[in-house]
C-alpha cells in the first residue's frame, strides 16, 4: 500500500511542523498571486490528539484547471493567526502564508522538502482499493443530499466515508483536492464511485477519532490569494 496522508492529519501536522517546530524557510520562490475558481467548506472533530476534542473549519480552495489548490484551517491552535497553505501542482511546490496580527511570514517549499519534514510522523493511510470498502446499507442525509455508508475495517483502523451520486461534477474537483501530499497522485481510495460528504476514521491503538463533514460546496465562487507584503526570508 502506498503511503498516503489522511487528509485533515496532515495538513494539521504540516501547520504545526513548519511553523512551530522548523521555523518557516523557503526553498523555492512563490508567486505573487495564486488564482481559484470555487470553495467547500468542511467542519471536523479530532479526538484523542489533545486533551478536549479539537474542532476544526477548514475552507479548502480549487482551480477549475486542476493546477492548484489551497486551505485556510481554523482551530484553536490557529487562534490569533491567518494561516493559508497553498499547494500548486503545476510546479510541484507548498506555499505557507502566516499573518500573525500583522507580522506576515510566508514559506515556499517543494513538495519533496514538504514530505521530507513529515516523513516520519505518524499519520494514517486511506485503504487504496475503494473495492475494500462495504457498503452497510445505512444512509444519512448531508446537504440535502443522501448519502451511503461505505466501511473499511482492519486490525488498525475503521474508515467510513458518506458517498452521494447527486454530484457528479465534483468527483474531479475532490480527487486533485487530495493531490498535494501524494506526489501528485489522487489519494483516495482508487476506483472510489460518487462524491464523499462525510468521513469518519478511528485509530484502534490509540483511539484517536476524526469526523468531518462538508457544510458548504461552492462550485463557481472566485477567490485570490496574494502573497505581497510576506516575508519569506
Amino acid at each position: 500500500m502506498k503511503k498516503i496522508f489522511a487528509f485533515l492529519l496532515c495538513s494539521s501536522l504540516f501547520f504545526n511542523t513548519i511553523s512551530a517546530q522548523y521555523g518557516l524557510k523557503s526553498t523555492c520562490t512563490a508567486n505573487t498571486e495564486y488564482h481559484f475558481t470555487g470553495s467547500m467548506v468542511m467542519k471536523s472533530t479530532i479526538s484523542g490528539i489533545t486533551d478536549e476534542p479539537m474542532e476544526m473549519k477548514m475552507n479548502m480552495y480549487f482551480a477549475d484547471s486542476g493546477r492548484q489548490t489551497a486551505m485556510i484551517m481554523e482551530n484553536d491552535m490557529t487562534k490569533g493567526m491567518d494561516m493559508k497553505m497553498i499547494t500548486n501542482f503545476q510546479d510541484s511546490t507548498m506555499v505557507l502564508l502566516m499573518d500573525m496580527g500583522g507580522m506576515k511570514k510566508g514559506s515556499c517549499m517543494k513538495m519533496a522538502d514538504a514530505q521530507k519534514l513529515t516523513k516520519n510522523k505518524e499519520v494514517p493511510n486511506f485503504a487504496s482499493d475503494w473495492a475494500k470498502y462495504k457498503k452497510s446499507g445505512n444512509t444519512k442525509t448531508i446537504m440535502g443530499h443522501v448519502c451511503e455508508e461505505f466501511v473499511f475495517e482492519d486490525e488498525k483502523i475503521k474508515q467510513v466515508f458518506w458517498i452521494t451520486q447527486d454530484l457528479a461534477e465534483w468527483s474531479g474537483i475532490f480527487t486533485r483536492g487530495y493531490q498535494g501530499f501524494n506526489d501528485g497522485k489522487s489519494a483516495l481510495p482508487a476506483g472510489m464511485k460518487g462524491t464523499w460528504l462525510g468521513f469518519e476514521q478511528i485509530m484502534k491503538e490509540d483511539n484517536q477519532i476524526v469526523i468531518g463533514e462538508m457544510v458548504e460546496l461552492n462550485i463557481d465562487k472566485k477567490f485570490n490569494i496574494s502573497t505581497e507584503g510576506y516575508d519569506f526570508d
